[in-house]
């Protein structure tokens, strides 16, 4: 039996199915921008304007950090003017716990996690942890139910992210994050060994793709949701991509 060329009907399938892989994988990438870095200094509340912004005020003494210690005022040498100078503070340094940022558009400012960057770190390896119980759970649904059950299960799960953008608390939101990836991450882990190498291989190529293209972005959060709102996409999109199939298989049979 003579086999065809690789023709349009090939094209059009391996450019179908890398599209769905492309919009699960961004749940697997979107660490890269909601935990970039942003600009952050140390807020002293009795000195500050009614719209403080990042940059070193004229009256932050010169030699305390501007980060993580913040400066203790002397009263007495305050309340004589009302005003803040180099001169009204002590040498007397306190542990900072409140920050102005540079901008929203992190989760290192939306959680207040400055001065903290274990958190920050730890959120990227929560992640990796659930992408590891994915392969075990999504091994063993496959076994169970099925490739496909267990395919359109971990695509439509990937819309948990979601719930991400309304998180206010750190470790809600590193358990939303382990959630997010124990369920949508074993979206290329649905077959045989050999299967899954090749689903892995191939991710892998969109994700470095994606890496150096949408460094762009600047607004991490709002790409949280572009991403996010894809898995909700791709429901649908597992589904046309069913009837596509299928409607090729039926061809095929009547030309018999």
């Amino acid at each position: 039996m003579e086999l065809n060329k690789f023709g349009k009907f090939q094209c059009i399938q391996y450019i179908l199915i890398c599209l769905s892989i492309m919009m699960v994988s961004m749940t697997n990438v979107n660490y890269i921008f909601v935990a970039q870095e942003v600009d952050y200094r140390c807020l002293v509340p009795k000195c500050e304007d009614l719209n403080p912004v990042v940059e070193i005020p004229h009256w932050w003494p010169s030699d305390v950090d501007v980060r993580c210690s913040q400066p203790v005022l002397d009263q007495e040498k305050y309340h004589q003017n009302d005003n803040c100078s180099k001169e009204t503070f002590t040498k007397e340094l306190n542990e900072c716990h409140e920050w102005v940022y540079e901008n929203n558009d992190s989760v290192v400012s939306v959680l207040n996690l400055g001065c903290q960057p274990w958190k920050i770190s730890l959120i990227g390896t929560i992640h990796n942890a659930g992408m590891l119980l994915s392969m075990i759970i999504s091994g063993l649904l496959t076994d169970k139910l099925g490739r496909k059950p267990t395919l359109i299960m971990t695509v439509s799960c990937g819309v948990v992210g979601l719930v991400k953008m309304f998180a206010t608390n750190f470790y809600l939101y590193l358990g939303i994050e382990f959630l997010e990836s124990v369920l949508a991450s074993g979206f290329n882990r649905t077959g045989r060994w050999w299967e899954t190498c090749i689903g892995r291989s191939v991710s892998r190529h969109f994700n470095i793709c994606r890496r150096n293209n949408l460094r762009i972005v600047s607004n991490g959060l709002k790409i949280l949701e572009i991403f996010d709102y894809s898995c909700l996409l791709a429901i649908g999109y597992v589904y046309i991509l069913y009837l596509y199939f299928k409607r090729k298989h039926e061809m095929a049979i009547d030309k018999g």
